[in-house]
């Protein structure tokens, strides 16, 4: 592996990745590391000031843990935090585990009865219906920053006043998440659990070392990295640690419930034995009314019963428009999977994905083309309609998390995220790199996945607050992924899940 090129400020191989870099990002980049980004930083910590100073409030004991997991993310993001919370669950079966979600991932918890509660948050950098509140990387005038900064502390504030005095115990579920932390912080919550980034830290009472900065571009390709559901899971095993040293005697959990110890003096987690499937594997479970719609949909649409040919979904929109494939490519794969395999292509979408589902369907050329579906399934009964494909195909993102949970082989295409942080989820807690190109690994249950990562120097960027290009036109990284790609990687799927006799 080649030494990378450090850019000052910058994460590690930004430099050599720069050049090749589309504009978009390349302007986000140095937008967000330059004398701007520094004034714009300088705003927010002069208005973002703790309320409280990070007290403790003095108040009665419980005899059980009260703790809030903050899970900011959209769906795919929510799925992969399940094992976190599955694991807190475990360690404290009699807690009020509550969680502080954005209305946008509220589905995922809504279905995990682990959850003994879900308090909604419009998180600012996450609500994509004002995307670039906090922290954006587009350039934005002064008068704007100040405003959006104050909006930011005001609804940071009024949620901290909302959640002080009533937890024990706080999860930041993200790889970085300031204004989470500090709402924890501001709400007095004792235990303040999280990723040790330079703007979180200083919020949290035990900081999760999770690597520094990611790297970018193919040197970054090539670096070890551990999975986001791993740096998760060590969050919520530090939690379980710290609140057993809190919690009166006779309210002890077992010690066969610590799986893991946290180590004060070096803030890192030591002596990890392997985890159980049953405490690893993401979870969403369609609900019986979920099961029902997709039953009819699946009807409606004359797909094959049992028995008959095979069914492949292709879920081509993502919800970043930096993972878009173009609809061109789409229908060429499409064209080859029903000339190569016995097997009918369904596309999968939300409503708003209907146009550029259309698009593709017009684009084919082979036989019927595929059915579409796009717009015609909540996301509950869209779990429940992967269950009866054979595999799933699609740019990194909710959806493909979503079959990872239901057991669905998958084929996701990478561009501006790292398969190795965001991908199939093994069950292996260490830093590992990405698996090559076109090869089935099999995920934490045994299920197959294959990658497609962009080839491009400047991938990943994970640059995913990128705005849709004019004209219809793709980011050049997921340009970079060809159909000849694709195709090797669903021959790889199609063999990894061919059903045994």
């Amino acid at each position: 592996m080649t030494t990378p090129t450090f850019a000052p400020g910058l994460p590690p191989g930004t430099g050599a990745a720069l050049p090749e870099m589309c504009p978009p990002a390349r302007d986000a980049f140095l937008a967000g590391h330059g004398p701007a980004a520094i004034v714009r930083t300088k705003i927010r910590a002069a208005i973002q000031r703790p309320m409280t100073g990070h007290a403790s409030p003095a108040g009665a004991r419980y005899d059980f843990a009260r703790i809030l997991v903050i899970v900011p993310g959209h769906l795919g993001d929510v799925i992969v935090a399940t094992p976190a919370i599955t694991r807190l669950r475990a360690a404290h079966p009699d807690a009020w585990i509550v969680a502080l979600a954005g209305p946008w991932g509220r589905d995922v918890l809504d279905r995990l009865d682990d959850v003994s509660a879900i308090i909604e948050c419009r998180f600012p950098a996450f609500d994509r219906a004002r995307r670039g509140i906090v922290g954006g990387g587009r350039p934005v005038g002064l008068a704007r920053t100040v405003a959006r900064a104050i909006a930011a502390e005001v609804q940071r504030r009024r949620t901290a006043a909302t959640l002080r005095g009533k937890f024990d115990a706080a999860v930041v579920l993200a790889a970085d998440f300031a204004w989470g932390a500090s709402v924890a912080a501001d709400a007095a919550i004792p235990i303040r659990v999280g990723a040790a980034t330079p703007g979180a830290a200083p919020f949290l009472t035990h900081g999760i070392e999770t690597g520094g900065p990611a790297p970018v571009g193919a040197w970054g390709r090539q670096t070890p990295r551990r999975h986001v559901a791993a740096q998760m899971i060590d969050m919520a095993d530090a939690a379980t640690v710290a609140l057993n040293a809190t919690a009166p005697t006779a309210q002890k959990p077992s010690t066969n419930r610590v799986v893991r110890r946290y180590d004060p003096e070096t803030r890192t987690l030591v002596e990890a034995p392997p985890l159980g499937v049953s405490g690893r594997a993401l979870r969403y479970d369609p609900h019986p009314d979920d099961r029902a719609d997709a039953a009819r949909v699946w009807a409606d649409a004359g797909l094959p019963q049992a028995g008959g040919p095979a069914v492949i979904a292709i879920h081509p929109v993502p919800g970043a428009a930096v993972k878009r494939w173009s609809p061109a490519r789409w229908a060429a794969v499409i064209d080859a999977v029903h000339t190569a395999y016995p097997a009918r292509v369904v596309l999968t979408g939300t409503t708003g994905d209907t146009s550029e589902t259309q698009a593709i369907t017009a684009a084919c050329t082979v036989g019927p083309g595929p059915i579409n579906v796009a717009g015609r399934m909540t996301f509950g009964a869209l779990g429940a309609f992967l269950d009866r494909v054979r595999m799933v195909i699609g740019p990194d993102g909710g959806t493909l998390h979503l079959a990872g949970a239901r057991g669905i082989p998958t084929v996701r295409l990478f561009g501006p995220t790292d398969a190795a942080a965001w991908g199939a989820w093994t069950g292996d807690s260490a830093a590992v790199v990405a698996a090559p190109d076109a090869v089935a690994i099999p995920d934490v249950r045994g299920v197959p996945a294959v990658h497609v990562s962009s080839p491009r120097r400047c991938a990943p960027c994970h640059r995913l607050d990128l705005p849709a290009l004019p004209g219809g036109a793709t980011y050049p990284c997921m340009d970079a992924i060809d159909v000849a790609a694709v195709m090797r990687a669903i021959a790889a799927a199609w063999e990894a899940s061919a059903p045994t006799t």
